[in-house]
């Protein structure tokens, strides 16, 4: 659960920096006074976004119709594992330039902490999931020979 909600505060973290920096491209191309900003920024959070909603994505799209294989699933946990680390990085460089420019106010400073503990959260969840299935058959059950033998218990007591 706690997962969940430290994915949601990084997603959203990326949708509202998303949002600031497509303003931000909209108001320079008014304004010829206003600095460019860089490309980069728009990468990262995409990135960063894709990466923490992986796991959550391959859950919604996974069902009958898709016979996805162990491998799919530890490579959204892997790109958890990097999403959480890219959101801390991101919590440091803001960190880094709100103690350069002297602007950590509250909700900067708050948001900085939010993340580092939502990125941090994130690796955590990785990693414990990763180093319990540590092979690529580990954890995988074979849900049609459960399906069967619960069916063969409902015949028999009927």
């Amino acid at each position: 659960m706690l997962y969940l909600l430290s994915s949601l505060v990084i997603s959203l973290s990326c949708l509202f920096g998303l949002f600031r920096h497509m303003n931000r491209l909209i108001e320079h191309s008014q304004i010829d006074g206003t600095s460019r900003p860089t490309p980069m920024t728009t990468l990262i959070l995409g990135l960063m976004l894709f990466a923490t909603s992986a796991p959550k994505a391959l859950t919604i799209l996974s069902d009958k119709a898709m016979n996805l294989d162990a491998r799919y699933g530890r490579l959204s946990v892997e790109l958890l594992a990097m999403g959480g680390a890219a959101a801390a990085g991101w919590a440091v460089w803001k960190l880094y330039f709100a103690f350069k420019f002297q602007n950590a106010g509250f909700w900067n400073a708050r948001h900085i902490i939010l993340l580092i503990s939502a990125g941090g959260i994130c690796m955590m969840s990785a990693v414990e999931h990763i180093s319990f299935y540590r092979s690529s058959s580990d954890g995988w059950a074979n849900l049609e020979l459960i399906k069967d033998d619960f069916s063969d218990f409902r015949h028999d007591k009927l």
